[in-house]
């Protein structure tokens, strides 16, 4: 029997906590549920990203991204992402796989990234913040600043860092590559026009998202939670 009921008249009703005894136990088991269901869902994943190697090769090159546009309810990105999850996991230990979460499981593919440490501001004038070791601090300062374009972004932020443009979403605490793009300062290039050149860049992408986040909001199109 379940610590917690998950019925549709249980999500619904105000939760009336009887001790904090009670409130913590319930917390851990459902701590518990999360592990386990990001565990099944890697397998998942990983079995998609097999099945998806598979198709690639029996189609003609250049007709995967056709493909996906008509058989996968997901997006291409989304499935070279599955790849390059069954690639990094394919000759491991099936302990592995069983083991480790999807947020691991990204990061170990090069897929995610954690924050990084030495986040480098873009602005020509920096935003002064306090100085962060801890992810989750440098995660919840970054959300409390302004965007660059102004556009009112609730789950997601944009930064460059030593050339590659990231974005941080909120309810995961991780970094993707905006397109997966490096961007290399031009040799000769003058510092303040690339710190411009970039904050374009960071600019461009805080726009695109306000679009998906608006879309997603409206349910328009369907969030992607991984």
């Amino acid at each position: 029997m379940d610590l917690v009921p998950l019925t549709e008249i249980a999500l619904t009703e105000p939760y009336a906590g009887q001790s904090l005894e009670v409130a913590t136990k319930e917390i851990s088991w459902l701590l518990e549920r999360l592990e386990d269901n990001s565990k099944l869902t890697l397998k998942l994943i990983f079995e998609t990203g097999k099945r998806l190697v598979a198709v690639k090769e029996m189609l003609d090159h250049g007709q995967f991204k056709s493909w996906i546009a008509q058989n996968f309810t997901l997006s291409y990105r989304t499935a070279n992402r599955y790849i390059h999850v069954y690639e990094t996991y394919k000759d491991a230990p099936l302990e592995i796989i069983k083991n480790t979460s999807v947020r691991d499981a990204y990061i170990e593919a090069g897929i995610k990234k954690v924050i990084p440490e030495d986040v480098e501001q873009t602005q020509i004038q920096p935003l002064q913040g306090p100085s962060i070791s801890a992810e989750r601090e440098q995660l919840v300062w970054l959300f409390r600043q302004p965007t660059r374009s102004g556009a009112k972004l609730k789950k997601h932020r944009v930064q460059a860092v030593n050339g590659q443009v990231y974005i941080y979403r909120k309810d995961t605490g991780l970094a993707a590559p905006a397109l997966d793009l490096y961007l290399p300062k031009p040799v000769g290039l003058p510092e303040p026009a690339w710190q411009k050149a970039l904050d374009a860049y960071v600019i461009a992408t805080e726009l695109y998202l306000e679009t998906i986040e608006d879309f997603e909001e409206r349910g328009i199109i369907a969030e992607e939670a991984i």
